[in-house]
């Protein structure tokens, strides 16, 4: 019997969640967000897709003492090609990729504002795989936010399912 070697055979997969932290003058009003992905390992080399919607209010008096609550929104989605080095159970993946960014601004009375934008990315993440389990720590950097001249920095933590 002919036996045809599988396309899935040498792939890796992980399922991850953990909590995304945005970090800088432009986007500090934003809280901690929930972010999810899944990364598609080949030998050492990492395909990372992920998402992450962050928000907040603020509260905008105008000159006739009107309250005014606006509702910021930005959401990512994630694409990210790395390469993962080793050292036991140790790991660490520098990676460049691409986010897909989207800010909304609504409220009561206001203009809503809408942009979205392509940013390039740096990222570089480091974890201990338990076996199935793994915790994981990472950074990203872009030079443009939703395409604007503004920098990004998220920190992001949480746990990874390997299979």
């Amino acid at each position: 019997m002919i036996k045809y070697p599988s396309v899935f055979e040498n792939i890796d997969f992980s399922v991850y969640g953990g909590m995304s932290m945005p970090f800088g003058e432009n986007i500090d009003a934003y809280e901690m967000a929930p972010t999810v992905g899944l990364d598609i390992k080949f030998a050492n080399f990492n395909a990372s897709i992920n998402g992450s919607a962050f928000e907040y209010e603020e509260k905008i008096n105008t000159q006739n003492d009107v309250l005014y609550y606006r509702k910021n929104t930005l959401s990512s989605n994630n694409f990210f090609l790395g390469y993962t080095l080793n050292y036991k159970k140790l790991y660490i993946t520098p990676s460049i990729g691409m986010l897909s960014r989207a800010y909304k601004s609504t409220g009561a009375g206001l203009n809503n504002i809408e942009m979205a934008g392509t940013d390039l990315a740096f990222q570089t993440e480091a974890g201990y795989n338990f076996g199935k389990i793994s915790i994981y720590g990472s950074g990203n950097l872009s030079t443009t936010l939703y395409g604007t001249e503004q920098t990004a920095t998220f920190y992001n933590f949480g746990l990874k399912y390997n299979f």
